[in-house]
């Protein structure tokens, strides 16, 4: 740490990548574990530096890029495939919402919230005895989809937002603490530590009050670079400027709880609020969930040591396996509905079943109440053609016996869902294994 509580400079006198940040002192009080006596003690913080970053190759920027081109120019191409695939459909929320949906539920897995597809859709629909679990998931796709929504640009604002719709009724486990919805933290938070509490924690982020407020300022700041009066700054291309975004927020974990899912949520929202995609198909939580540990490991390497290339080569291959991998099932869901448009094509031209299966795809279990809302028929008629989809097409299955209330399941839809679309590594021309080209 500097004593001076300056920042830390990119490079060390010797080369050596160091901390793009500062760490200051903060008091804990713990709780001695077998005498049972409050003890303080004194550790330390570790305060970002506002971005743009400061990599090694702060004099050539063009360098730092250049030596992740591969991986970039890989994740530029899937996500234009993917969009370029979304764009051609009549209706591409079709698609939009089964994405969605999968992004929420492996956002949520990757911080050990675990709940089937069908779980999810049971939370939806409102069905009994769900587990809390699932409710926790729906929150996280609620969240999405609200950000998605919302005419508020990418802002503090817009996050806190979405932090109220992803902690309702959730209860936080830090020492009985409400979750805060919406409000930023005034607790201390660690990450990693358990079981021996925050003086093992893996990394301590910036203490609550003056401190967090000024991160997050200057990080608000740095969203906007185009606001009128915005001073002028380095600009890297927008995939890695995601990726210092991810990392910086992070790094600043300004809730007490559900930071993780938010920083993924901003990699999905931010390139639609910015206007640089017109989908909100950007993710990392598929790649991140299969290599969770090399994904804690990148973003603690950039607060330890420095090491944006790693981070951003990471990212990089994230966003273009998760983009492979969405096309993939974008493509066997419209295969899916093309089969069943065939099946359900009739002599009279009747749109009405097909409209009711299409619903699926935004309610994967559905009741004849939520589809004669959406289809804005009366319930009787709804219940008739999901009824049909049932007995005459086999599309549908119900999800019990009973009739009052009973949900109608596309059961081939949330299988697609939870397959595995994920590419196995090629050789170092597309890798994502492939070791960056020699400096």
């Amino acid at each position: 740490m500097l004593s001076d509580g300056s920042y830390s400079k990119p490079v060390d006198n010797t080369g050596t990548p160091q901390p793009p940040g500062r760490h200051v002192p903060i008091n804990i009080s713990e709780r001695d574990p077998i005498s049972g006596a409050l003890r303080v003690r004194e550790l330390h913080a570790f305060i970002p530096a506002p971005l743009p970053p400061t990599p090694p190759e702060a004099t050539d920027p063009e360098r730092f890029v250049g030596r992740l081109a591969p991986a970039l120019v890989r994740a530029e191409r899937g996500l234009a495939r993917l969009e370029g695939a979304l764009a051609q459909l009549p209706d591409p929320t079709i698609v939009l919402h089964a994405l969605r949906r999968r992004e929420a539920q492996r956002s949520s897995t990757i911080e050990n919230t675990v709940a089937s597809f069908e779980e999810l859709a049971l939370a939806e629909a409102g069905a009994s005895g769900v587990r809390a679990e699932a409710r926790e998931v729906l929150n996280n796709l609620d969240a999405i989809e609200h950000a998605v929504d919302s005419p508020l640009p990418m802002s503090l604002r817009l996050l806190r937002d979405a932090h109220a719709v992803l902690m309702r009724d959730v209860r936080n486990d830090r020492g009985g603490e409400r979750a805060r919805p919406g409000e930023f933290r005034t607790i201390q938070v660690f990450i990693g530590g358990a079981p021996g509490g925050i003086s093992r924690a893996r990394f301590i982020p910036p203490p609550p009050g003056p401190v967090l407020d000024e991160c997050l300022r200057a990080y608000e700041t740095w969203m906007h670079p185009d606001a009128p009066g915005a001073q002028p700054r380095t600009r890297y291309p927008d995939l890695i400027e995601l990726a210092f975004n991810h990392y910086q927020f992070e790094a600043i974990h300004p809730f007490s709880d559900g930071n993780g899912r938010l920083g993924r949520l901003i990699v999905n929202v931010l390139p639609c609020k910015a206007g640089w995609m017109r989908f909100p198909v950007a993710s990392i939580s598929g790649y991140c969930e299969r290599h969770r540990q090399d994904y804690y490991d990148a973003l603690l390497g950039v607060s330890a040591r420095g090491d944006w290339h790693n981070w951003c080569a990471l990212f990089l291959r994230a966003l273009a396996a998760d983009a492979e991998e969405n096309t993939a099932l974008a493509n066997t869901l419209l295969d899916l509905r093309a089969a069943a448009a065939r099946r359900l094509a009739t002599p009279t031209g009747s749109a009405a079943p097909a409209a009711a299966y299409n619903l699926t795809f935004r309610f994967p279990a559905v009741s004849a109440t939520t589809a004669a809302t959406e289809l804005q028929v009366v319930p009787r008629t709804a219940r008739r053609h999901l009824e049909a989809l049932v007995t005459e097409h086999g599309l549908l299955e119900h999800l019990d016996k009973r009739v009052y209330g009973r949900l109608y399941v596309n059961r081939a839809l949330l299988e697609l869902l939870g397959r595995d679309f994920s590419s196995p590594p090629t050789d170092a021309r597309g890798s994502a294994n492939a070791p960056p080209p020699a400096s």
